[in-house]
């Protein structure tokens, strides 16, 4: 999540996003949003976007890196609360 955050701050395409990912680790990604939708997955990624929020501000006091993440959790769960992406 967090290099992802930044390379679409560097204004990355959509393109060279996927290319960070191995066949497996895009196939896993899509069998859990095939078993689970898009609306579940994108929860479960705020959930962890907000536990590394936790762990980078108790551990390494980081609150900018935190904010980064608490951003990218409350991106998150707006997304996954959009009209439609409660997907069958």
């Amino acid at each position: 999540l967090a290099r992802l955050a930044l390379d679409s701050r560097a204004g990355a395409g959509h393109a060279h996003t996927m290319a960070k990912f191995s066949s497996g680790d895009y196939a896993t990604l899509e069998g859990l949003i095939d078993a689970h939708g898009v609306d579940r997955v994108l929860k479960a990624m705020a959930d962890i976007a907000y536990e590394k929020q936790s762990h980078v501000e108790s551990t390494w006091q980081d609150l900018a890196l935190g904010k980064a993440w608490a951003r990218i959790a409350r991106a998150c769960y707006a997304l996954s609360n959009k009209k439609g992406m409660d997907l069958p």
